[in-house]
C-alpha cells in the first residue's frame, strides 16, 4: 500500500545581520553608512541626540545612511544603533566620534621690543576660552582673556636702564593648552 505524505512549507528562519559592528567618526561629523542582510522587515532604533537616521526601518537589505553631528566638545562620545525585528534586538553598532581637538595659537611666538616700547598686537586662533598671565610690571595686555578667535593689544613701557629685560606671556587654554610668548 502507498501512503502520500505531504508536509506544508514552513517559514524561513528570519535573520537581520548589521555590519560593521563599531563606526569611528571624526569629530567634525558627516555621513556615516552601515549595511543590513535581512530576510525580514526590520527596525532600527537611535537613542542619541547627536546622530540622525535617513533610514529608520525596512524589508530586506539594505544600505542604511546615518549623519553624525559635529562634536564640539573634547570629549569622545558613544552611540549605539539598534536592528530589530518583532522587538527584538537583533544586532547593534557602536559609533564612537572622537572628542574636538583643542586648538591655541597665536600668529607671533616673540616679540622683539625697542627701547622706547611699543604696541603689538597679537592674534589668538582658538576653539577654546584663553587667560593671558605674565609677572612684567613693565607690559599690560587688553584684553587679559578672550574666547575662541581674537586678539589682544601688549603694551610695552619704555626702558628706563641699559641692561635689557626680558619675560614671557603665557597664554593659558581652557581645554589644557598653553602659548608662550
Amino acid at each position: 500500500r502507498q501512503v502520500t505524505i505531504i508536509q506544508e512549507r514552513g517559514e524561513a528562519q528570519p535573520y537581520v545581520t548589521v555590519t560593521p559592528d563599531t563606526i569611528n567618526a571624526a569629530y567634525t561629523g558627516g555621513m556615516q553608512h552601515i549595511s543590513i542582510a535581512s530576510n525580514v522587515s526590520w527596525a532600527l532604533s537611535n537613542t542619541s541626540d547627536w546622530i540622525t537616521l535617513l533610514t529608520s526601518s525596512g524589508t530586506g537589505d539594505a544600505e542604511i545612511d546615518f549623519v553624525a553631528d559635529m562634536n564640539s566638545s573634547q570629549n569622545e562620545r558613544v552611540a549605539t544603533l539598534a536592528i530589530m525585528y518583532n522587538f527584538m534586538v537583533m544586532g547593534t553598532v557602536t559609533v564612537v566620534q572622537e572628542g574636538r581637538p583643542s586648538l591655541l595659537e597665536t600668529d607671533i611666538t616673540e616679540i622683539n621690543a625697542r627701547p622706547e616700547g611699543g604696541e603689538y598686537t597679537i592674534h589668538v586662533t582658538a576653539n577654546q576660552n584663553w587667560t593671558i598671565e605674565t609677572s612684567a610690571s613693565w607690559l599690560t595686555c587688553t584684553p587679559s582673556s578672550g574666547s575662541n578667535n581674537g586678539e589682544f593689544l601688549v603694551k610695552i613701557v619704555p626702558l628706563t636702564s641699559v641692561q635689557p629685560r626680558s619675560t614671557e606671556l603665557r597664554i593659558y587654554g581652557s581645554f589644557g593648552a598653553t602659548v608662550v610668548i
